[in-house]
């Protein structure tokens, strides 16, 4: 199974963007680069893992832009997209061939595969786990306008 997991690098510190803002107002600019930095992992049924070690990784906007991606990519059979990170110069690009997607990393050896509904679907589950775990760490981001936007666009 394909999973999507990250790393906190940043929330957990009494000095982090999180504690010094007002989370209920964050803009959706500032959530997605600024907030909940971390590294993000992706790994695949036959040992493959694709894992970032930039340690600043904006981790909504990882999250957001994966579903993103996924739902540009289902209406065409093959299809091609790249994810950059804006920290670094690293990168993971997404191929759909078929029922099948293919995943490669810049700062990881190996590509994961899944199928397309699988990628997809873990897309979708990994933002809105990730919202659910940010919103009951800060409950002030549950009260976030751009958050509830957000969940309503979930699968």
């Amino acid at each position: 199974m394909l999973t999507f997991e990250h790393v906190s690098s940043s929330w957990g510190s009494a000095y982090g963007w999180e504690r010094q803002d007002k989370l209920s107002s964050a803009t959706l600019v500032d959530l997605r680069f600024h907030y909940f930095l971390g590294d993000v992992r992706i790994s695949d049924d036959h040992g493959v893992v694709l894992d970032t070690k930039i340690g600043s990784v904006g981790i909504l906007d990882f999250a957001i832009s994966m579903l993103a991606i996924a739902e540009q990519m289902t209406t065409r059979q093959d299809a091609a997209s790249e994810y950059r990170f804006k920290e670094s110069n690293d990168w993971i690009s997404v191929l759909k061939v078929g029922d099948d997607v293919f995943l490669a990393c810049s700062s990881a050896p190996g590509i994961a595969q899944a199928s397309f509904g699988e990628f997809t679907d873990q897309a979708g589950r990994f933002l809105a786990t990730t919202l659910d775990q940010l919103s009951s760490d800060f409950p002030a981001l549950a009260l976030n306008r751009e958050v509830a936007s957000i969940r309503k666009k979930l699968p």
